[in-house]
């Protein structure tokens, strides 16, 4: 009798009945299974995992052709008027990076980001006539790919 909860013990437990009804072959595979584990780890020496080196053969270096300029921008009118930081004879400059679109999107300029600029309206002037440019697309391995252009503009004061 179970003393714990009153019953009474007839027979086999669950986990005596399961063994029996086991196949003996899967018995001794379990066992052997776990000897040739034990023995493959015993007999391995200590595994280290070394580091990955970049080999020369998976590094490939893709030159992008620059776009050329389809069509020039027109000069811009009316004339800004001058700013009242910049003499007669002062060279100032503003320095427009311009992303190019893939195929497709007729060569338009999709964003213009000033880099380098000299005074805020020479920079607006800068941005109005790179948006006025046309590209054709950069290509990489013969398909056409964003890319981004460096395009200075050099203002000069008469």
């Amino acid at each position: 009798m179970n003393a714990a909860f009153g019953q009474p013990t007839i027979g086999l437990s669950a986990n005596e009945r399961f063994k029996l009804g086991y196949p003996r072959n899967l018995r001794g595979a379990a066992v052997a299974v776990f000897a040739i584990l034990a023995l493959i780890i015993r007999i391995t020496p200590e595994y280290r995992p070394q580091p990955y080196v970049l080999r020369s053969s998976e590094l490939t270096l893709i030159e992008l052709e620059e776009p050329p300029v389809l069509t020039e921008p027109a000069p811009i009118a009316p004339p800004l008027p001058l700013p009242p930081v910049v003499e007669p004879g002062d060279d100032d400059s503003a320095l427009d990076t311009i992303e190019v679109p893939p195929f497709g999107v007729d060569g338009r300029v999709l964003e213009v980001v000033v880099v380098k600029g000299a005074h805020p309206q020479l920079d607006r002037a800068a941005v109005a006539a790179a948006r006025l440019c046309r590209f054709t697309p950069g290509k990489q391995r013969e398909m056409p790919v964003k890319a981004w252009m460096a395009v200075p503009y050099r203002f000069r004061m008469n």
